[in-house]
């Protein structure tokens, strides 16, 4: 994907993975981040979302 936005654009942007901390969630973010990808693992609970759609 980074190659593909890089030839149509001309720019090159970075890979910035944002996920839920979980089972998964931290080794997963330390093999993104020795690949060299910015990494964020949150809490589910701080995701704002709409409180209509929780009910």
């Amino acid at each position: 994907m980074k190659r593909k936005a890089q030839a149509r654009t001309g720019e090159s942007y970075p890979i910035i993975a944002i996920q839920e901390a979980g089972l998964d969630g931290f080794w997963l973010h330390r093999a993104l981040q020795q690949e060299g990808i910015e990494s964020h693992v949150v809490d589910p609970a701080s995701i704002a979302t709409p409180r209509r759609r929780r009910r």
